[in-house]
């Protein structure tokens, strides 16, 4: 256990102090900066300066968690055209982030709020938005002055989100210990994880944005082109070493197969919802959509048990 000193307030050049409300505070994330912002339980909304550019996101810090502890860390991503206010009413994790003590992060993409992964989603000149550094940014931050544990550091994602929480499970395995894609899919561009990263997935039968067997998808006017789930998921358990064959679980409203003894404890699973669609399953969203079916299973909270009870281990 290590303990920090009193943290003191850095206040923006432009505005007032707010943490809660208002213009976000700027932190420093170097590693060897030993002045952090003040942080207090509830919202935090701040700012990191990476590679010159502002970025922002919000911090969410439960009621009793102690910062003279190390603490999990679940970065929730945003879908496509929504930002941090947006999926941090739908996703319904800071109920699990109080019960269970966990740091939440609700970073914010850039220009029309889409993040850059890979093939999708950035527009114009955010094509090459440095989505993967920011993220990097903040979890040194949150390990330097927050006490954010390096071996339980998670990622999840709705949507756009979910295919940018793949990207990162996969560019910044050596920080991350496992990814949670909601509704997402990936691109594989020949790429491999240094590292093995458990992986959990949560994707409804009925989604005709990114469809569960990989044809092409609809949003608005444009089409979506992405893998199909059984094609990540086998990416995956080849990149773990999983066994090949899953156990499997079937109840009323999903379907779970979970594929074991990957490389370094890492495991790959798989939520089906044969009835559902492009939604968080349980979030507010889905609840005002699908009422039934929502209140039989909630991502957060299988997520968050899954999460936890995968830390980061050291390759062998």
């Amino acid at each position: 256990m290590s303990s920090l000193s009193p943290p003191t307030v850095l206040p923006p050049t432009d505005s007032k102090v707010s943490t809660s409300t208002g213009a976000p505070n700027d932190v420093d994330g170097r590693a060897d900066a030993v002045t952090p912002v003040s942080i207090h339980s509830g919202y935090n909304h701040l700012s990191i300066n990476v590679n010159g550019t502002k970025r922002k996101f919000i911090l969410f810090k439960p009621t009793k968690l102690r910062v003279d502890e190390k603490n999990p860390l679940i970065f929730v991503l945003h879908g496509a055209f929504g930002d941090s206010n947006t999926v941090r009413w739908n996703c319904q994790m800071n109920d699990e982030a109080e019960k269970r003590n966990f740091y939440l992060i609700y970073p914010d993409a850039m220009g029309l709020h889409t993040w850059n992964a890979g093939a999708c989603c950035g527009l114009g000149r955010w094509r090459d938005t440095k989505d993967v550094e920011f993220i990097s940014a903040v979890i040194g931050y949150m390990e330097s002055h927050l006490n954010a544990d390096p071996k339980r550091i998670y990622v999840s994602g709705a949507s756009n989100g979910g295919m940018m929480a793949y990207r990162l499970g996969i560019e910044l395995s050596d920080k991350i210990a496992a990814i949670s894609p909601v509704e997402g899919a990936m691109e594989f561009a020949g790429i491999k994880p240094r590292e093995p990263v458990s992986v959990i997935v949560f994707h409804g039968m009925h989604d005709h944005v990114i469809r569960y067997d990989g044809e092409p998808g609809r949003w608005l006017f444009m089409k979506v082109y992405a893998p199909s789930v059984s094609d990540c998921i086998t990416y995956w358990v080849k990149q773990d070493q999983c066994v090949t064959e899953p156990t499997t679980e079937v109840q009323e409203g999903f379907e779970r197969q979970l594929f074991k003894n990957g490389k370094s404890g890492t495991e790959v699973c798989l939520y089906t919802l044969p009835k559902g669609t492009h939604t968080w399953p349980g979030g507010k969203w889905d609840h005002i959509r699908h009422p039934k079916q929502s209140k039989k299973f909630s991502a957060a909270e299988v997520m968050c048990d899954f999460f936890l009870a995968h830390p980061k281990q050291l390759s062998q």
